[in-house]
């Protein structure tokens, strides 16, 4: 009984099959999971604006007297008409206090 070896077909593993199809089934949501967390964990908090303690440069535990004066000192250099500031820097100014 001889089969001639053009119409055997090996086999292919149970498991190779499975971990392939496992693989092809979890591709598309595994991109779609990693985009959605570089977008949430990158692209997100680069859209809001820095805290108002950056914007007027004191200490995140200023008191409220620290924050008035630093407001004030930002705002008289603004108002003096020497510097003009760039809009950008006005508008995260004006957004944080």
């Amino acid at each position: 009984m001889a089969t001639s070896s053009a119409s055997r077909v090996p086999a292919q593993p149970a498991a190779t099959s499975s971990v392939v199809s496992t693989l092809k089934a979890y591709f598309i949501p595994f991109i779609l999971f990693s985009a959605s967390l570089f977008y949430q964990l990158v692209a997100i908090p680069r859209a809001f604006p820095r805290s108002h303690y950056d914007a007027l440069g004191i200490r995140t535990h200023s008191s409220i007297e620290e924050v008035n004066q630093a407001y004030e000192k930002l705002s008289s250099k603004w108002n003096s008409g020497v510097e003009v500031p760039s809009t950008i820097d006005f508008i995260k100014v004006s957004c944080q206090h």
